[in-house]
């Protein structure tokens, strides 16, 4: 019954309802706390921080994740460890704090080819590339994305080739080269309906409506950030909404 809700948490999560991935792991939590299960435990902590990340609520996310980091520690499970590195990476990312984002990707990228852990090394690339994007290094950031899409294909991960599409896309967008931006954008569209991610769904429609705003085809650009908007009332993403509303008022 505990990893039942916590796999029912990561799959909320991964469809964009934030809202219910937190009661999930919050089930699973006070169940493997009743087992007096750690290493369920620090699995729980770790997809509600997750989900507190989608939600918006960043420092109680990083809260979360660095309980369950000491969870990690205590039963020394590497793995684990490196994930959550990779989730106050991005939790610190979302406030601002670039420097300590980057030492905890750098740390769980480091950990992931220690354990030889493929996908964590391939989310550790693109969470480098996201804070170097961040802070408007785009080619740079382009650079790990590549990196990340290159073992996305090698692991047979549709998803995760096609967030690393939005990726290089958005990059693509923020050096102004808005023409292989949408080369790049329009291909994560079908793959991310075809896995059913919405909130990445909705990223990239709004990464389409603003090439077309740059490049001065507003009505398009406004086309894309009403998909976004009605996506984000879906999933109750607060955050999101407002960015589109911001976003259309630019159109």
């Amino acid at each position: 019954e505990c990893r039942a809700y916590r796999h029912a948490g990561n799959d909320c999560y991964r469809l964009g309802d934030f809202k219910e991935a937190v009661k999930h792991h919050k089930k699973s939590l006070s169940l493997a706390k009743e087992l007096e299960d750690r290493a369920g435990e620090g699995k729980a902590l770790g997809g509600l921080g997750n989900a507190y990340v989608g939600l918006g609520e960043y420092k109680k996310a990083i809260e979360v994740q660095n309980r369950c980091l000491n969870v990690a520690e205590e039963i020394n499970d590497r793995t684990l460890e490196g994930s959550t590195c990779g989730n106050l990476g991005i939790a610190y990312d979302r406030i601002g704090d670039f420097k300590t984002s980057k030492q905890y990707h750098k740390e769980h990228l480091a950990i992931s080819k220690e354990t030889r852990h493929k996908i964590g090394e391939k989310n550790a690339l693109v969470n480098l590339g996201n804070v170097l994007y961040e802070q408007h290094c785009y080619r740079e950031s382009i650079e790990y994305y590549e990196q990340a899409l290159r073992m996305a294909r090698e692991m047979g991960s549709k998803d995760a080739e096609g967030t690393a599409y939005g990726s290089i896309g958005n990059a693509y967008v923020g050096m102004g080269d808005y023409r292989r931006a949408l080369e790049y954008l329009e291909k994560h569209v079908p793959i991310a309906q075809k896995t059913g991610n919405k909130a990445g769904e909705g990223r990239t429609y709004s990464n389409l409506g603003n090439a077309y705003n740059h490049m001065a085809n507003y009505q398009k650009a406004a086309e894309y950030h009403q998909k976004d908007l009605k996506i984000c009332q879906e999933l109750g993403d607060r955050a999101g909404e407002a960015i589109s509303y911001y976003s259309l008022g630019l159109d």
